[in-house]
C-alpha cells in the first residue's frame, strides 16, 4: 500500500472514529494521515473540528488557517474559523468568516445557520431571520431550521409568519416541546389566548417539568383574566426549577397585583439573585425599594434602567457626574416621559444651588414652562443635546436622586412648590364666566401608559358625584381628544365641564400649567397632570390604585397621606384593585368641605 492510500486509509479511519465519537482517536488518526500527505485541506479540516470539540482551540485554529492557506476556497475550513472565534466571544470575526463563506457557496446550509446564531448574538435579528430563511431554502423540511426560524420571528413579533414555522416543524415532530411552547406564545401574541392556554397544557402533558410551559400557562390565564388560577402554576415552575428566574419574576408580578409589593419582594430578589443581567427585574426590584422609602437599595439598582435595550442614552466621551460641587461645566440629560421629568425637576433647586448654570435637556415642550421655573439653568431641548465641547460632566436626569434624595430624611427641606405656571393666562382662564364666584376643580382621569394606563384610569361617568356638587365649576384638563366623553357625562350629570379652548392639551404644557394654576384644587389619576400640579404645589386630590397601576413615587411616609415628592398631592387610594368607589366618595368628601 503507497502512502497515498495508508493516508486514505487513516483519514476514513479517523472519520469513523469521528462518528462514533472518539475524538482522541480520531485526532489521532488524521495526525497519521497528514504525516503522509500533510497539504490535504479536508483532513485538516476534520482534525481542526475534532480539536475545536476536544477545546484545543490554538490547535484548532492553526489547522483550519493552515487549510485555507493551501486552498482559501474550501468552505469547511472558514466554518471552523467561525466555530472558534465564536468560542473565544469574537462575533464580528466570526461573521467575518461566515460571510467569506456563504460567498463561496451560497448553498452551505450550516453556514446559513451559523449565520442566523452570530447575528442573534449581534442583536441583528432581522438578518437572523433572514439568514434561517436562506437555510430553509436549502432543505425546506429541516427541523431545526423551521424551530429556530419560528423561535426567531416570535422574538420580532411576526407572529403570523412564526405560526406557519412552527405547524411546518410539527408536521415533521408533532410532540417537540419546544416548537409547542413557541407556537403558544405566538398565538398568545396574536391574542388567542384560549389556544394558546391549549398549546401549553398540551405541552405540560407531555413534559410536566418544563418550567416555560407552566410560566407559558399563567401567561395565557393572567390574559384570560384569570389570575388566581396562574398563581399556582408559578408555583409549580418555581418548584420544578427552583433556578427559572422568569417564573419567580412573573410570580412577583402577579403577588404585587394581588397581594401588595411587600409580599412580592423577596420573589423578585429571588429573580434578580437567579438572573443579575436581567434589566427589566431589576428594575423593577429597584421600583419596590424605593416605594419603600429605602434609598440605600433602590437608586443603585434604578440605574438598571438605563441597560434596557429600549432606554434612550447619551452618546458621550465625558465623565459621569459624581455629585461634587466642581468648576466643571455640567450637561443632565433627558430620559423617560413628561411626568417623569417633571417629577426629578422638584430636585433642580438643589441641583442648581450645587452647580448654578447646568445645562438640562428637557422634552421641547416643557421648556417655555422650566425657562420660566428655573432662570439659573440653561435649557435645550431633547433631541438638541449641546456638543460635547460644550461641557465637561454629565448624568442622567433620573441618577439625581442617588444624590439629592438619599434618604427619606432629604425631602425635609423640599417643599413641593418648584414650577413656575403664566399666571397671567391663568387669570384669563379664571375670569372666565362658568367660574365667576365658583370654587373651580380641574378634572384628569385617564393614562395612555402603555403597560398600567388601563389600571390607573376610569371613564370620567365614574366621577358624576362629584360632578353633581353645586358651587364648583369643572375645567377639563385631560389631555387628548375626549370631547365625546366630556359631553356624553354632562349630559347624564346636567354638570358642564369646561374645556378653554385655544390650549392643546397634550402639546401646550404651559398652557395646561396655567389651567392647573386656575383652579383651586385638581382631581386628578395618576398622570403627568397629577405631576404638573404637584410641582406647582397646587392641592390635589390624587385617585390611585390599590397594587397593580401605584407608581413608586405616590408612596407615603408612616403617617402621612401626602407623598414626600409631592406635599400638596393628597392620596385616596383604592382598598379593592379596581375599584374606584372608595376614593371617589373620599374625594367628594373633601370637595364639599371647600364649598
Amino acid at each position: 500500500m503507497d502512502s497515498f492510500e495508508q493516508a486514505r486509509q487513516l483519514f476514513l479511519e479517523g472519520l469513523a472514529c469521528l462518528g462514533s465519537n472518539d475524538l482522541e482517536g480520531a485526532d489521532a488518526r488524521f495526525s497519521g494521515s497528514l504525516q503522509l500527505l500533510p497539504d490535504r485541506p479536508s483532513t485538516l479540516t476534520n482534525r481542526a473540528a475534532v480539536r475545536l470539540r476536544l477545546g484545543r482551540l490554538g490547535e484548532a485554529e492553526a489547522d483550519a488557517r493552515q487549510a485555507v492557506a493551501i486552498d482559501d476556497r474550501y468552505a469547511d475550513a472558514w466554518l471552523n474559523l467561525a466555530l472558534i472565534a465564536l468560542e473565544r466571544g469574537d462575533t464580528e470575526a466570526a461573521a467575518g468568516h461566515l460571510q467569506t463563506l456563504t460567498w463561496l457557496d451560497r448553498k452551505h446550509h450550516q453556514g446559513w445557520l451559523l449565520s442566523a446564531r452570530v447575528r442573534d448574538l449581534q442583536g441583528r435579528f432581522e438578518d437572523a431571520a433572514d439568514c434561517y430563511r436562506k437555510a430553509l431554502a436549502i432543505k425546506p423540511d429541516d427541523f431545526v431550521t423551521l424551530m429556530n426560524l419560528g423561535a426567531a420571528l416570535n422574538d420580532l413579533g411576526q407572529l403570523a409568519e412564526a405560526l406557519e414555522q412552527h405547524d411546518r416543524a410539527l408536521q415533521i415532530d408533532p410532540r417537540h416541546v419546544e416548537v409547542l411552547s413557541n407556537r403558544a406564545v405566538a398565538l398568545a401574541g396574536l391574542g388567542r389566548y384560549d389556544e394558546a392556554l391549549a398549546g401549553f397544557e398540551q405541552c405540560l402533558s407531555i413534559d410536566p417539568a418544563m418550567p416555560e410551559g407552566w410560566t407559558g400557562k399563567a401567561m395565557a390565564l393572567v390574559s384570560l383574566k384569570r389570575p388566581a388560577d396562574a398563581l399556582p402554576c408559578l408555583k409549580e415552575a418555581n418548584r420544578v426549577q427552583p433556578g427559572f428566574a422568569p417564573a419567580w419574576s412573573m410570580r412577583a408580578a402577579l403577588v404585587a397585583g394581588m397581594e401588595g409589593p411587600d409580599e412580592a419582594l423577596p420573589l423578585l430578589e429571588k429573580a434578580v439573585e437567579l438572573a443579575p443581567a436581567n434589566a427589566e427585574d431589576q428594575l423593577s426590584l429597584s421600583h419596590l425599594y424605593l416605594g419603600r422609602f429605602d434609598f440605600e437599595r433602590g437608586w443603585p439598582a434604578y440605574e438598571a434602567r438605563l441597560r434596557r435595550p429600549v432606554s434612550e442614552r447619551l452618546q458621550t466621551t465625558k465623565p459621569r457626574w459624581d455629585g461634587t460641587t466642581t468648576a466643571a461645566r455640567l450637561f443632565v440629560w433627558a430620559e423617560q416621559g413628561i411626568g417623569d421629568q417633571v417629577l426629578y425637576s422638584t430636585m433642580f433647586p438643589d441641583l442648581l444651588q450645587r452647580m448654578p448654570g447646568t445645562t438640562i435637556s428637557v422634552e421641547g415642550k416643557l421648556l417655555p414652562l422650566f425657562r420660566r421655573s428655573f432662570p439659573q439653568a440653561r435649557f435645550t431641548a431633547r433631541n438638541q443635546p449641546p456638543p460635547e465641547s460644550g461641557y465637561d460632566v454629565q448624568l442622567p436626569v433620573g441618577s439625581l436622586g442617588a444624590i439629592f434624595r438619599p434618604g427619606a430624611t432629604s425631602f425635609a427641606a423640599h417643599r413641593g412648590s418648584v414650577l413656575l405656571p403664566d399666571r397671567e393666562r391663568a387669570r384669563q382662564v379664571r375670569e372666565l364666566r362658568p367660574f365667576r364666584n365658583r370654587k373651580v376643580c380641574g378634572l384628569s382621569w385617564m393614562s395612555v401608559n402603555a403597560q398600567v394606563g388601563d389600571d390607573k384610569s376610569m371613564p370620567l361617568e365614574r366621577m358624576r358625584e362629584l360632578l353633581m356638587l353645586d358651587g364648583f365649576g369643572f375645567l377639563n384638563l385631560q389631555y387628548g381628544d375626549v370631547s365625546g366623553e366630556v359631553a356624553r357625562t354632562c349630559a347624564l350629570t346636567d354638570a358642564p365641564i369646561e374645556t378653554v379652548p385655544g390650549i392643546d392639551l397634550f402639546g401646550d404644557i404651559d398652557g395646561l400649567a396655567a389651567l392647573i394654576e386656575a383652579c383651586d384644587i385638581v382631581v386628578t389619576i395618576s398622570n403627568s397632570t397629577a405631576h404638573l400640579a404637584g410641582a406647582m404645589g397646587k392641592p390635589v386630590l390624587l385617585l390611585v390604585p390599590r397594587f397593580t397601576g401605584r407608581m413608586w413615587y405616590w408612596n407615603t411616609l408612616p403617617g402621612d397621606a401626602h407623598p414626600p415628592w409631592y406635599p400638596s398631592v393628597r392620596l385616596l387610594r383604592q382598598h379593592r384593585q379596581g375599584d374606584w368607589s372608595v376614593p371617589l366618595q373620599e374625594a367628594k368628601a373633601v370637595l364639599e368641605q371647600l364649598l
